[in-house]
């Protein structure tokens, strides 16, 4: 049976008010778990025995991509491999640490990405958990900040994680701490195929959808003789 006119409004009508329910913009979420992660996914890991020092920048080509890790501070980094960091972390999981007692100083990481992400997540630990400080990850496109997260730095091992939605990209992220003292562990990274509608693509749909409603109201006319 052919829908009226007066039920295709109605229907349009709904679309438009769900239309306005979604949030058009673009920025990045926080993730709270590994499993949040793509599985096809890069990791990028870090090569060298227990105490290589490596100076920064450390730059690796993993996944068609190029990721630079900079120390924002003196000093370089410092590879632990079930040392300092004990079973912080999986065994036999070489991390990348700020090198803060091993007298390289503390500092916090930068990550750039050679190719635009959208989205990221590692674990993280203080060197000291009493009373340490949260740790944020901070995640951009270019200068563009689109968001900024925190999980505690007193409480052992964390997942830190984002992912860019609205269409935007990630081209750049910084670990940070008060207490710049802390390990990274292996970076995985990638881009997810789940998608946040971007504004265009609201703003074409309610153009079609207003063509629509121009066609209608043009049927219900009565042509001229």
């Amino acid at each position: 049976m052919p829908i009226s006119q007066k039920s295709l409004r109605a229907l349009l009508g709904a679309i438009v008010l769900c239309l306005v329910a979604i949030p058009a913009y673009a920025g990045a979420i926080q993730l709270t778990s590994a499993s949040q992660l793509n599985a096809s996914d890069s990791v990028a890991t870090y090569s060298g025995t227990n105490l290589t020092v490596l100076p920064s920048p450390v730059g690796l080509s993993v996944g068609g991509n190029v990721l630079t890790f900079t120390k924002l501070g003196a000093g370089a980094f410092v590879i632990s491999l079930n040392g300092l960091f004990g079973s912080s972390f999986p065994p036999n999981t070489a991390v990348l640490y700020t090198g803060n007692a091993y007298g390289q100083g503390g500092g916090n990481i930068e990550i750039a990405f050679a190719s635009p992400i959208t989205e990221l997540g590692f674990l993280v630990k203080n060197n000291f958990n009493f009373l340490a400080p949260p740790f944020s990850l901070a995640v951009y496109n270019n200068a563009s900040l689109l968001g900024t997260f925190a999980v505690p730095g007193d409480m052992g091992t964390q997942f830190l994680g984002a992912l860019a939605i609205g269409g935007d990209l990630i081209t750049r992220a910084v670990i940070s701490s008060q207490l710049p003292d802390f390990a990274i562990g292996p970076m995985t990274f990638g881009n997810s195929p789940t998608a946040v509608p971007e504004p265009a693509t609201i703003a074409l749909l309610g153009i079609s959808l207003a063509g629509v409603s121009v066609k209608l109201r043009s049927k219900r006319k009565p042509s001229r003789q």
